[in-house]
């Protein structure tokens, strides 16, 4: 599948099917080229990249819900380290 860019509207979807299958506790972040985007500085970008702060326990329950994420997003999620930079609160939970 050809990868495409993801704007602001694809990152809400993704953020909002993503807290539909994932019922655990924690806290995600959106970083990079997705925060800005989703905060409005860019139209696109390549990658959905994300930091998750996760409640002890819930990892794989985490995981799961990534994996069972439709193909349409699969392709353009990364997940970033504490040490790349500081993100936006996006997707606050419980």
């Amino acid at each position: 599948m050809p990868r495409r860019d993801a704007t602001r509207a694809e990152i809400a979807a993704f953020l909002r099917e993503l807290g539909r299958r994932f019922k655990g506790s924690g806290s995600l972040f959106l970083v990079g080229g997705s925060m800005l985007v989703y905060q409005g500085y860019r139209p696109r970008t390549v990658d959905i990249d994300y930091r998750i702060e996760l409640t002890s326990g819930d990892d794989g329950e985490f995981i799961q819900a990534l994996r069972a994420m439709p193909s349409r997003y699969v392709h353009n999620i990364k997940t970033a380290f504490a040490h790349r930079g500081i993100g936006s609160r996006a997707c606050p939970r419980r």
